[in-house]
């Protein structure tokens, strides 16, 4: 059995770049990579347990989260573990921000690889 993922969409990944950016310039390149390791790790653990998080049936029948840190990873799962839907900062208007980010590929997490 193939071990299970995190897929990031275009709009984690874009996410995830803008919070390397912010806390590099907030607080230097050794936090930012510190913290990008630790969503690393939790996206590895999810991945291999998707229904740890907690459901958001406001956002999709099946979309879940769960924090690291000051970050919410908005996520979907499947056989082959989760597709990351958006990771925000827990001070960020949720419903602007779902809808800035909301495309076609936003919701499906085999369409990122």
């Amino acid at each position: 059995m193939p071990r299970k993922r995190a897929r990031l969409s275009a709009a984690a990944r874009r996410d995830l770049a803008d919070i390397a950016r912010h806390v590099t310039e907030e607080s230097g390149e050794e936090r930012s990579a510190g913290v990008v390791r630790a969503i690393a790790r939790a996206l590895d653990l999810y991945a291999r347990r998707p229904g740890a998080g907690k459901p958001h049936p406001e956002l999709g029948p099946e979309v879940r989260s769960f924090l690291v840190k000051r970050w919410r990873v908005y996520y979907v799962s499947d056989e082959r573990g989760i597709g990351v839907l958006r990771i925000l900062h827990t001070r960020r208007d949720l419903r602007a921000a779902w809808a800035e980010g909301s495309g076609k590929d936003e919701r499906g997490p085999g369409q990122d690889e």
